[in-house]
């Protein structure tokens, strides 16, 4: 429905043209989804997490976002049930720009872990997570939006 039409039929039900002005750039805002981005940082405390298996071999991941009291993101990228020892190529990127790229070499319990702060940008940030074990090319993945 164009926005001349809006304005017609909210006329029509007795709604002033200042309001109705502002009714039709509301809806046009939030069909378009913009209005989404204005105010949408996360509250700090905010934690959103997921969590899955590996594919080629028994371990399970875990991907942790949460707000710290500056306003800033910590992500938390954890691999668990792999053996001692072993050597993991780890990379995390937020919307598509890669903020960390190493290795970790798994502590006596199997586990590996990174944990980075990085900012806030505007609007919805997609953080993903993936993790290669060199020895048995386990391969590990995750998604979070915050």
């Amino acid at each position: 429905m164009t926005s001349a039409k809006v304005s017609r039929r909210l006329a029509r039900v007795g709604v002033g043209r200042g309001l109705a002005l502002v009714l039709v750039v509301v809806v046009v805002l939030l069909a378009d989804g913009s209005a989404s981005a204005v105010g949408s940082a996360p509250a700090v405390g905010s934690d959103v997490v997921r969590h899955g298996m590996c594919v080629g071999g028994a371990s399970h991941w875990r991907l942790r976002v949460t707000v710290d009291d500056l306003g800033l993101l910590v992500v938390r990228f954890r691999i668990a049930g792999g053996s001692a020892g072993e050597t993991w190529n780890l990379f995390l990127d937020r919307n598509g720009t890669g903020f960390f790229a190493g290795s970790r070499v798994s502590n006596a319990f199997g586990v590996v872990r990174v944990r980075r702060r990085i900012s806030d940008a505007p609007g919805a940030d997609v953080i993903r997570a993936a993790g290669h074990d060199v020895a048995t090319g386990e391969i590990c993945r995750g998604r979070v939006t915050i």
